[in-house]
């Protein structure tokens, strides 16, 4: 028992050593990226998206440039996934692949309110002039592959949680009791 104790004590004082004294001096560098808080960015494993002036620029987390190319618009928005990236705004998508080569730009009836890249598919949440909530599913190409229709129910959240694979969260409150569902689709 005793010996037990000892390992346990010995391990504990080698586990404060290691977090508190090894390793440097503790101290964390911080680095000036090229972008502020207020620009629309996102981050992948390996990159970092981010627009300014009309313009969506890939970089890697050592902040090299890695592509840069023109948007449609001025005010869009960025999400990308590890071989997809989207600019949007309401009334607009633009995909590219992760190499920045542009692949389709497609228009949309009512406004985008958020968009989210898988592998090889990106879903667009859409609603209506009649608030008629849908999610559209688009191939690399911007043809239409499937759409979802959600006529009275709230799209709480929605995306890729494995390549291709959609998920899409919704609430009902036309009823007496509200109705939440988490609804998963495959290709």
């Amino acid at each position: 028992m005793i010996a037990v104790c000892a390992v346990l004590v010995i391990a504990l004082c080698l586990g404060v050593y290691f977090i508190f004294f090894a390793g440097g001096s503790g101290e964390v560098s911080a680095r000036q990226l090229r972008f502020s808080a207020s620009d629309m960015y996102c981050t992948t494993d390996s990159s970092i998206y981010f627009i300014q002036d009309a313009q969506l620029t890939c970089i890697d987390y050592a902040d090299n440039e890695k592509w840069r190319t023109e948007l449609l618009a001025a005010n869009m928005k960025v999400t990308a996934s590890s071989t997809l990236v989207a600019a949007y705004d309401n009334t607009k998508v633009q995909m590219f692949t992760y190499n920045g080569e542009p692949l389709s730009s497609k228009e949309f009836y009512g406004t985008v309110s958020q968009v989210r890249c898988g592998k090889t598919l990106t879903a667009v949440l859409n609603t209506d002039y009649e608030n008629s909530n849908r999610v559209i599913v688009l191939d690399s190409t911007g043809k239409e592959v499937t759409r979802y229709e959600f006529s009275g129910k709230y799209i709480l959240d929605f995306g890729f949680y494995t390549d291709d694979s959609l998920y899409i969260y919704t609430l009902d409150s036309g009823s007496v009791v509200p109705v939440s569902r988490v609804m998963t689709y495959s290709d």
